[in-house]
């Protein structure tokens, strides 16, 4: 069953038709990459899809009951980060529905309690007790912690104001936030932007591992690879659906293109030759029943449409300038800020025409690694020597920061340009997306992203021998992505570079500095050979774990509980009038209600117990009574929207 259906739906701006009568349904376990050039639609179709913007034509159905959930671009969308909501706030915010459902099973309990035990009532409580137990209420601490986890924030994080954190970190917040929310569709519109590895391969397996569906734009080959099954593009305004991931994909479209124009030729070639023969034969008398019926023929033969081929991006950097053989090399290098020791004894040496990635974690230190090899920033400690004829440009996160806002962009990259460079430039542009009528725009008009871009096209221009690029490939589609990887693989300069990319790591680096735990380790191969290393590293610490935890494992814990059970560290034995006697009292108890709890449950699932309505009503009467036990015991409130986890 379709979760959500669009049919014909058209959505203009102005005098240009994004969407034209595009039709499709989202179902509960699709997993659909969305494709298609820069500003063909794919954000607006999702948005169409989340019922955030109204068609101007067609219609979009949501199922009865279904729940569709959208992380826009820019994160949440929302308020969050104007907000005094902490990190743990926010991500509650996932099971607002849940937490109006434990408000009502609270109501319902206190009017059990008080004689109110009819059939209407027992009947509410056992459905929104079910809901509760299939949404994952009461495990739903746990699940904050795995997907905060897994985004990359520390146990610190739960407690800070999300308007203390940067525009990534705020998007990680909104992303989590989504995945929590147990919706039978999600609609991602770039989840992947400011995800690091560790955290672009955590979410690869919670999508897998997830029963709902979901459609996303992203712009990591990879990633889509490994996600998704079936790839809609949007061309031309419309829809069209291809099996598999993305790679599949663009070499079915490539190889559908070529017989697309196979076909188109053929018929051009067919139409030539009758409009030949009827040009021929029209004034003679004895062929026209054959010059008619050819007309005939042609009037009611469906035209095919010229393919409309996307053109080739194509992008070469100048020759640099040869330096010398180590171009770069430092030791000992070190960098704090305060009490904050961000790495330390950092030895490399870098030579001539090395492809070096510079991986970790965010947060790490791998920006401040990179801006301290670009001069940038002085180190701490160490010292790094750059050798005679080094010419080398610096390409930050924050490049779009130093631009004029004042210059237009064909101004701004022109100036860069080397001399006979100059009609690169349009080329250069057009390759990371601007289009003629966006080059006599003002920097200062400008996006975020479109101004990166332009940082980028800038430095591209300049004939160096050692190019540093701190995430490249932040702000670039596919398309662009793969001009920029095939141009650095024709650069015959030294290539140091951070990107979360792993198919354009994959195919440029010969080698790879992890940046991690305040140090950096050198792996001297290619990327896949990094992957293998570090998944052979982290098997050996999860055996190593194992076995640490086989001599010494301790028991199950309920949550919140101290550890040792019911005696506590030191085996003492507290004195029976006591306070901590009086806990383990309640600790003992709260096991015999955990433990009868399931049994209830268990009770309550059986068909036997839904064919016998007085069974039903005593089994709920004793699941709210125990639930009610637990609360005084632990001294929690009636659950509610303010509740903690």
């Amino acid at each position: 069953m379709a979760a959500v259906t669009l049919e014909g739906v058209t959505i203009s701006y102005g005098a240009q038709t994004v969407l034209a009568g595009a039709s499709a349904t989202l179902a509960k376990g699709d997993r659909v990459a969305l494709a298609g050039a820069n500003g063909s639609g794919k954000s607006t179709l999702l948005r169409v899809a989340a019922g955030r913007l109204a068609p101007d034509a067609g219609s979009v159905r949501l199922q009865r009951g279904a729940r569709v959930c959208y992380l826009p671009q820019s994160g949440s969308g929302e308020d969050a980060a104007a907000s005094d909501r902490t990190v743990v706030e926010e991500l509650e915010r996932a099971f607002a529905d849940l937490h109006a459902a434990a408000a009502q099973t609270a109501e319902l309990e206190a009017r059990m309690a008080d004689g109110d035990d009819g059939q209407p009532v027992l009947a509410a409580y056992g459905e929104i007790v079910e809901r509760l137990e299939r949404g994952g209420y009461h495990e739903r601490d746990r699940k904050i912690g795995a997907v905060m986890r897994g985004l990359g924030f520390d146990e610190a994080d739960r407690d800070r104001p999300v308007r203390e954190l940067s525009g990534g970190w705020e998007m990680r917040v909104a992303l989590g936030r989504v995945l929590l929310s147990g919706a039978d569709l999600l609609l991602l519109d770039e989840p992947t932007n400011y995800l690091d590895l560790p955290a672009r391969e955590w979410l690869e397996g919670f999508l897998a591992r997830g029963a709902g569906g979901f459609m996303m734009v992203a712009h990591d080959r990879e990633f889509l690879d490994r996600c998704c099954r079936t790839v809609v593009e949007i061309r031309d305004g419309r829809l069209r659906s291809w099996t598999g991931g993305y790679t599949d994909f663009e070499r079915a479209r490539a190889d559908q293109d070529r017989a697309d124009a196979k076909a188109y030729d053929l018929q051009q070639e067919e139409i030539a030759r009758i409009e030949a023969f009827i040009r021929r034969f029209r004034a003679v008398a004895s062929k026209a029943r054959l010059v008619q019926s050819r007309i005939r023929y042609l009037e009611r033969l469906p035209r095919r449409q010229r393919p409309v081929q996307a053109p080739a991006i194509t992008l070469s950097l100048p020759e640099p300038p040869r330096s010398g053989k180590v171009p770069l090399t430092c030791a000992g290098l070190g960098k704090r800020y305060g009490d904050l020791q961000v790495f330390a004894g950092v030895d490399l040496e870098v030579e001539r025409n090395d492809r070096l990635a510079v991986v970790g974690r965010n947060g790490a230190g791998k920006s401040t690694l990179m801006r301290a090899l670009a001069g940038v920033e002085e180190p701490s400690a160490g010292s790094i020597r750059r050798a005679a004829g080094l010419r080398q440009a610096y390409f930050a996160q924050d490049q779009e920061r130093r631009l004029d806002p004042g210059l237009t962009v064909i101004e701004t990259v022109q100036a860069a340009a080397a001399a006979g460079r100059q009609q690169k430039v349009r080329d250069l542009l057009g390759a990371f997306l601007f289009t003629a009528g966006d080059l006599d725009k003002p920097v200062g008009v400008l996006s975020g992203g479109e101004r990166v871009r332009v940082a980028l096209a800038r430095l591209l221009l300049q004939p160096i021998n050692l190019l540093l690029l701190d995430e490249p490939t932040n702000h670039l589609d596919i398309v662009s992505t793969e001009a920029l990887a095939r141009a650095l693989e024709q650069y015959r300069g030294t290539l140091i570079l951070v990107s979360h990319d792993r198919a354009f790591l994959r195919r440029l680096v010969t080698g790879v500095l992890e940046v991690d735990r305040g140090g950096a380790r050198l792996y001297p191969g290619d990327f896949s050979y990094y992957e293998w290393k570090r998944a052979d590293r982290e098997s050996a610490d999860r055996d190593g774990a194992k076995r640490a935890g086989a001599t010494a494992r301790p028991a199950p814990q309920r949550p919140g509980r101290a550890r040792g059970g019911r005696r506590r560290a030191g085996g003492a034995r507290p004195g029976a009038g006591s306070p901590a006697a009086r806990e383990e009292r309640a600790l003992a108890e709260l096991e015999a209600l955990e433990a009868q709890r399931m049994e209830i449950e268990a009770d309550l699932a059986r068909e036997e117990t839904w064919r016998d309505a007085a069974a039903m009503r005593a089994l709920k009467r004793s699941l709210a009574r125990n639930r009610q036990r637990e609360r005084e015991l632990t001294g929690s409130p009636a659950a509610g929207p303010g509740s903690a986890p």
